[in-house]
């Protein structure tokens, strides 16, 4: 079995529609190496402070996107960080104490 790995890094300032681009060219792999046994494994770096903590939810728990199922193949882990205090994220903008905002 091949394992491949993608890593999200989520902020704030992160929207809903990235995070669906980003799911919607994983789950594309996902579906194309799925008869090959493979795992694809999404890593979601400080989901806690999203602004679209439902999408998350939704990818989480309930395994789906948008009401559509995500591939069997296809594993989701998060990660939970503390908030931080006045930094710069990826895209330019200050977050500060942002946990679940």
């Amino acid at each position: 079995m091949r394992t491949t790995f993608f890593e999200i890094c989520v902020d704030s300032a992160v929207t809903s529609e990235y995070v669906e681009e980003r799911f919607c060219e994983i789950i594309e792999t996902a579906r194309l190496l799925q008869s090959s046994g493979s795992l694809i494994v999404v890593f979601l770096d400080e989901v806690n402070t999203s602004s679209v903590l439902g999408l998350f939810k939704e990818i989480i728990i309930d395994h789906s996107l948008n009401g559509e199922q995500l591939p069997p193949n296809l594993v989701v882990v998060a990660a939970c960080n503390p908030a931080r205090t006045l930094s710069i994220t990826q895209w330019g903008h200050f977050r500060e104490n942002d946990l679940g905002k």
